[in-house]
């Protein structure tokens, strides 16, 4: 956003850095004020000396709510003084520019302040996924020791239990049993999504793709399965992740084929990064289902011990690195997922609903 009371210069700019950002331009402090209440610029770029409230108390009061990282802001001063250039550090400007200024200096400093603010914004959820991960994966480990004595405790029980004839309570031990063993698979998510540390590196979707089929292919009884791994090399991701994700759509896509059905494993080039698809021609899911295919400990497979929490996962790691992951299904007529991720992980601003990420087929 340009702040600048000169209405000259203010054009200047605006038609300046149009072709490279989208622009928003305001007279005064006070309306840049009510600009930032109801919409959120990257970067501001406000002139220091103006009539009533100046650009220095313009970021003053944007301090109060914005910090440096969050909301860079570049003044621009006639005046060079050292005083001047205190004056902007005081008041919490991220830089000074004295005029008058070449165009490309002041993209250059633009540049910087989003580029470190993009920096910082990664660090942070670096930081955050990171931490959420070490409660989950410690929470897990420490409800197992617990757990494990529950079930194998239970064979026994059973056994002695069995040999009274007592209907009644071998149902209820039969409960027990299953409610315990959903608890251990939500377990076993917690820690598979949870144990590794973020870090970065080189990611190969086709080596990926052909790991997860390696990892996931039943001993027998598999859908036929076919590739079509057309991307051409590799990106920059969270690699332990992205597996996990990979193998655990993999994992229901098998299921949902069955031994007669038919799978298909595809990478491809798309808006500067990669799309992954996983399909199946099983069942596939009813709309009512599918909006609330990624909430969390929902599930589709009653008869089994699932803990309904392996797609939301799915949907986090993918959000994790600026990705977005779609299901296209109709009933009778299979499942798709499609997971696109970035060259290089980015920040979301808004996460799209789940009525945009799921459609229908037909």
């Amino acid at each position: 956003m340009i702040v600048e009371d000169n209405d000259e210069l203010r054009k200047y700019l605006h038609e300046a850095l149009e072709p490279h950002y989208t622009i928003l331009s305001a007279s005064s402090g006070d309306v840049a004020l009510d600009i930032t209440a109801n919409r959120s610029p990257d970067l501001i770029i406000s002139d220091a000396m103006m009539p009533g409230m100046s650009g220095f108390e313009l970021i003053r009061r944007l301090r109060q709510t914005r910090s440096m990282t969050d909301l860079p802001c570049i003044l621009l001063s006639a005046r060079a003084e050292d005083e001047t250039i205190e004056d902007s550090i005081a008041c919490g400007a991220n830089d000074y520019i004295a005029k008058p200024f070449s165009l490309n200096t002041l993209l250059a400093r633009i540049e910087v302040q989003l580029r470190l603010k993009s920096l910082a914004t990664e660090l942070a959820r670096e930081r955050v996924a990171s931490a959420m991960g070490a409660l989950a994966s410690g929470l897990a480990h420490e409800l197992r020791n617990p757990l494990n004595v529950i079930i194998n405790g239970l064979p026994t029980v059973r056994k002695d239990i069995e040999n009274q004839n007592s209907q009644q309570t071998t149902q209820m031990l039969e409960i027990i049993e299953r409610s315990s063993h959903k608890v251990s698979n939500f377990i076993d998510e917690l820690i598979r999504f949870g144990t590794d540390e973020l870090s970065l590196a080189n990611w190969e979707p086709n080596v990926a793709i052909l790991s997860a089929w390696d990892t996931e292919k039943l001993r027998e009884g598999n859908p036929s399965v076919s590739f079509s791994l057309e991307y051409p090399g590799s990106i920059q991701a969270f690699g332990s992740k992205i597996d996990e994700s990979i193998q655990h759509l993999l994992r229901n896509a098998i299921t949902a084929a069955g031994p007669n059905g038919a799978i298909k494993l595809s990478t491809y080039e798309q808006d500067g990064g990669v799309s992954i698809l996983v399909s199946d021609n099983g069942p596939g899911i009813s709309n009512e289902v599918a909006q609330r295919i990624f909430d969390p400990f929902f599930t589709t497979q009653t008869d089994t011990n699932a803990a309904g929490l392996g797609l939301h996962m799915v949907q986090w790691v993918t959000r994790l690195h600026g990705g977005h992951i779609n299901l296209e299904t109709e009933l009778g007529k299979g499942c798709e997922f499609k997971i696109w991720l970035p060259e290089v992980p980015q920040r979301r601003d808004k996460e799209p609903n789940n009525l945009n990420q799921i459609r229908q087929r037909g």
